[in-house]
């Protein structure tokens, strides 16, 4: 199948570094009420405090990746930045950035912590490359970003209540699951659903209350992107990380199993059946 896979966990031992913010504490800074005229004391360049962190964070995000990964399906897949150069990424995440945080601004989720821009930025210019394979460390250096940057545009949307998108929630571990900020559970992962591309490619679905569906090589699974550490924790649910040898790779959120009662509509089977010692995961049941 030309396939690897192994199980994502966060730690803070790479050269990377954790940083000191936990993501979703918006107190400890400035923050501002974007719908009013308060304007100044965001201002750090452009006039406009979001615009400016956009620009800087795109910037210093695309430049480190290409220098340090280089060009290649690697940028969208495990990164989730645009491409295929480092001028079309700045040009790209800064659209989804202020598309993002105008929306939320709108709806009244987005808590902006203009004090905290600076120590961002200067965090994420400083990072050093890593010298292994980015597969290896895509999933901490997101952890990397958020523990840096997770404050300057945090959600403000409680565990249970209504979401729009997953930015919307403040729950470090929470993501945007049918409309409401939660962590993934066994009952939202294990459905089936139409998958594209080869193994390993993750994108999204309507079919899905989760929003994405995987190729696992096995069929389509419903899932959670948990490339950046967030909606994948807890008992029953693991973030796999699974690539191909000349293709997409992805962080996406599984159930555990030890039977098939486990899996609602799917199957409890060896993610490898050709390694004896492979664990078991909810999969599409074979035809």
């Amino acid at each position: 199948m030309g396939m690897r896979f192994l199980m994502v966990i966060a730690v803070c031992g790479l050269p990377l570094g954790c940083g000191g913010d936990s993501g979703g504490d918006s107190g400890g800074g400035d923050v501002l009420n974007l719908s009013s005229d308060a304007g100044t004391s965001g201002d750090m360049g452009s006039g406009d405090p979001v615009t400016d962190f956009c620009q800087r964070s795109a910037a210093a995000k695309c430049s480190w990746v290409y220098m340090c990964v280089g060009a290649g399906y690697q940028v969208q897949s495990l990164f989730g930045l645009g491409g295929p150069t480092a001028e079309t990424c700045v040009t790209q995440e800064t659209s989804a950035c202020e598309e993002d945080l105008r929306d939320r601004e709108s709806r009244g989720t987005l808590e902006f912590t203009a004090t905290a821009v600076d120590a961002c930025i200067q965090q994420l210019e400083r990072a050093p490359c890593q010298r292994t394979p980015a597969v290896e460390w895509a999933t901490q250096w997101h952890e990397f970003v958020a523990n840096n940057c997770g404050r300057v545009a945090a959600g403000n949307v409680q565990s249970g209540d209504a979401c729009e998108r997953t930015t919307d929630c403040t729950g470090r571990h929470d993501t945007c699951i049918g409309g409401q900020c939660k962590t993934a559970r066994g009952a939202d992962l294990n459905h089936s659903c139409t998958p594209t591309g080869t193994t390993a490619t993750m994108a999204p679905s309507d079919e899905c209350a989760t929003g994405f569906c995987v190729n696992t090589g096995h069929g389509g699974n419903c899932t959670v992107d948990c490339r950046t550490g967030r909606g994948c924790v807890g008992e029953g649910v693991a973030c796999l990380q699974l690539s191909s040898t000349a293709g997409p790779a992805s962080a996406f959120c599984i159930a555990t199993c030890s039977i098939d009662a486990h899996c609602g509509d799917l199957a409890c089977k060896q993610f490898d059946p050709l390694d004896p010692m492979s664990d078991t995961y909810c999969l599409t049941p074979d035809p």
